[in-house]
C-alpha cells in the first residue's frame, strides 16, 4: 500500500517537534531544578545530540524538496511510515524515560545517562536509519 510522501513526512516531523519539545522543557525543568549547577553541561551535551541528528536529517530533507521547481506528488511505501513512525515514537518514549527515571538511580546523573547510551544508540541508529530510508525513497 502506497501513502503521500509529503504527508507521511509532515506527520514524522510532527511528531519529532512535539515529543523534542515535550523533553525539551522537562530537561530544562530538571536542570533548573537542580541542585548541584557545577555539572550542568555534561547532561546538555549528552541531550542534545540525541534529538538534534533526527530533526536535521528530517528538516534538511523536507527543505531541499521544497526547493524542487518540478513538484510531482509521490508515494512511499505505507510500510517504511509505519516503521519510522514506530521507531521515532518508541526512541523518543526511551528519551524520556531515561531522563525522569535518573532521579531514582542511585548513581551520578551524568553517569547513568551516559550508561543510558547502551540502550539508547542502537535504537537511534535503527530509528535514524529508518527515518533515512523513509526521507529520500519514493516513487
Amino acid at each position: 500500500m502506497k501513502i503521500d510522501k509529503k504527508d507521511a513526512q509532515k506527520k514524522l516531523i510532527k511528531l519529532w517537534l512535539i515529543g523534542s519539545l515535550i523533553l525539551f522543557l522537562i530537561f530544562l525543568f530538571e536542570t533548573i531544578n537542580t541542585k548541584n549547577y557545577t555539572d550542568l553541561k555534561e547532561p546538555w551535551l549528552w541531550f542534545m545530540p540525541n534529538i538534534i541528528s533526527p530533526l536535521s536529517l528530517m528538516i534538511g530533507v523536507m527543505i531541499a524538496e521544497s526547493t524542487i521547481i518540478n513538484k510531482k506528488s509521490r508515494t512511499v511505501d505505507k510500510f517504511f511510515y509505519t516503521l519510522s513512525f514506530t521507531l521515532s515514537f518508541f526512541y523518543i518514549l526511551l528519551i524520556l524515560c531515561t531522563i525522569v527515571l535518573h532521579v531514582f538511580v542511585d548513581m551520578k546523573t551524568i553517569e547513568f545517562f551516559r550508561l543510558s547510551n547502551i540502550w539508547l544508540f542502537p535504537i537511534q541508529g535503527l530509528t535514524v536509519s529508518s527515518l533515512g530510508v523513509f526521507f529520500v525513497k519514493g516513487q
